[in-house]
């Protein structure tokens, strides 16, 4: 019996550790908002809102976020009430993503969604040659895109607005775009 407890809690540190350092969330499904299509068995797509407990140097912070669930069908693996692995993407015009000199991180959810906060990853992921993935630390870790060309570093602070996208990264499926 004691093996076995032993061996579940290194299965759950082995989790915890892969969730951190993928810079995943875990998100209570707080509402599914689905768009249904007369045409398809599933709802097309939609939103949900999260909630999202953390604790930071400042305590412990509850951030409620609506995202957009892009693609078809996907919708409906999204069950409200359920605890879930979750990430988040802002899609963006990478453009329009600009340093900032103060080390302030902020998730301002009116109309879109503007992120500031700390480049704290810098990802070799992309499906488009002049550009790179990074993740934000602005309270809650967000996968952003920008231009290779804006020459942003692991340690700056940056401000981002785009479509706060969320994805689910424990159903066991393969994406090309969610890593």
């Amino acid at each position: 019996m004691t093996l076995k407890i032993l061996e579940v809690y290194k299965m759950l540190i082995q989790y915890n550790f892969k969730m951190t350092e993928n810079f995943l969330e875990k998100g209570l499904i707080k509402e599914v908002i689905s768009v249904e299509s007369p045409e398809m068995s599933k709802p097309l797509e939609g939103n949900v809102i999260l909630i999202i407990k953390k604790i930071n140097d400042e305590g412990k912070k509850e951030y409620t976020i609506n995202c957009f669930v892009p693609f078809v069908g996907e919708i409906s693996q999204f069950k409200k009430g359920e605890n879930r692995v979750i990430k988040l993407v802002l899609t963006n015009w990478a453009r329009k993503n600009i340093h900032i000199e103060g080390k302030e991180k902020t998730l301002n959810l009116d109309g879109s969604t503007t992120i500031t906060g700390e480049v704290i990853k810098i990802l070799d992921d992309s499906k488009y040659a002049d550009s790179f993935n990074a993740i934000i630390d602005c309270g809650i870790y967000i996968k952003v895109r920008f231009f290779k060309s804006q020459n942003f570093k692991i340690g700056d602070y940056i401000k981002a607005t785009g479509r706060l996208d969320a994805y689910l990264a424990d159903n066991g499926k393969k994406r090309n775009d969610v890593k």
